[in-house]
This record gives structure tokens, sequence and C-alpha cells, in this order.
């Protein structure tokens, strides 16, 4: 192993970090900063990068739901007209129901 760290992951492990912890005051306060600014953003801000892209999907997606809501107002009419003359489970003679 080379005497000095060469590299940025060689340089993080061979840190002091129980040193800083322990003796420099600054050190925790920066990463008790950042533990406290990151549950900010992930709890508390109301804006999420991943809410803009599904606000902006959904804009674009809104014409399809419409239509498929109005294909399926649609096809429950023509589902309804056709049983009303063609219906398999309708014996002879039997009256209709629920048309006055």
């Amino acid at each position: 192993m080379p005497a000095r760290p060469w590299t940025a992951q060689e340089y993080l492990r061979m840190w002091s970090w129980r040193h800083c912890w322990k003796y420099l005051p600054v050190f925790r306060f920066y990463i008790y900063s950042g533990v406290i600014l990151y549950g900010v953003y992930k709890f508390v801000l109301p804006i999420k990068p991943r809410h803009m892209v599904q606000y902006t999907k959904g804009k674009e997606d809104h014409h399809h739901h419409e239509v498929e809501h109005w294909w399926g107002i649609r096809q429950k009419l023509a589902d309804k007209e056709y049983f009303k003359k063609y219906n398999p489970l309708k014996k002879e003679g039997e009256v209709e129901v629920g048309h006055h």
C-alpha cells in the first residue's frame, strides 16, 4: 500500500474520522447540518423534480384518458342496445324490466 493516498477513495478511507469528530466541533456542525438539510429536502419541500415530471406527463396524457373515458361510455351504450335486441339469457315470453 502506498504511503500517501492518491485517489479520492483512498483519501476518504484513510481520513481520521474519529479525531475530527472528537476534536473539531465544526466537523460535527457540517455533518449535522448536512443531515438536517437532507431531511428538509427529502420530507419537507413540497415540489420535487419527480413531481414536476409527473405533472407534465399527466398534462400530456390527459387527452388519452379522456378518450378512454368517452370510449367506455359509448361502449356501454352500445352494449345496452345490443343486449336489448339480442339477449341470449332472455326466456321466451319474458317481459322486459325497467323500461316504462
